[in-house]
């Protein structure tokens, strides 16, 4: 067997189990979030925000939460709540 055919076969199931994790191929161009929600999360159950600005990969700003208990959640950006948390941490961020 040559040495190429059998690093493939040792590689192969690295390539299998990160693609059953649901990791992205790199350089995948698509929004995270193809539906959002706008019900108010009280902020004590969140744990995590993550903005991801509009771009190649998809043309509206995306937020995902992630909650105490591990739900992550796609925000709507439009949301009142959601703007009024992104300005507030917009506002602290400046002030650092």
């Amino acid at each position: 067997m040559s040495p190429h055919l059998r690093l493939a076969l040792l590689l192969l199931p690295l390539l299998a189990a990160a693609l059953c994790r649901g990791a992205p191929p790199a350089g995948e161009l698509r929004c995270r979030c193809p539906r959002t929600v706008a019900e108010v999360i009280p902020p004590r159950r969140l744990a995590r925000l993550e903005l991801i600005a509009e771009g190649p990969h998809c043309a509206v700003p995306e937020v995902i939460a992630t909650t105490k208990s591990g739900q992550t959640v796609c925000l709507s950006p439009a949301a009142p709540w959601v703007k009024l948390i992104l300005a507030r941490i917009s506002s602290t961020h400046n002030q650092l």
